[in-house]
């Protein structure tokens, strides 16, 4: 992947993931063991975002 396109793709991933969870989260049919595997996706994602910021930051001299 190209690295200009790599944090757009993460974001776009995370959005969606969470999205899904928040559909699951207001659903009428409630499927417990969905909306953790959900829950569990956003936070990879969300971690990973935040790892790829951090790495970015650090090469370029931002604090």
């Amino acid at each position: 992947m190209d690295n200009k396109k790599a944090p757009l793709a993460l974001c776009e991933a995370y959005e969606h993931a969470c999205l899904r969870r928040d559909v699951l989260r207001c659903s009428a049919e409630k499927d417990d063991e969905t909306l953790i595997k959900s829950e569990e996706e956003c936070r990879s994602l969300e971690a990973a975002a935040i790892a790829y910021i951090r790495e970015q930051r650090r090469f370029s001299g931002l604090r």
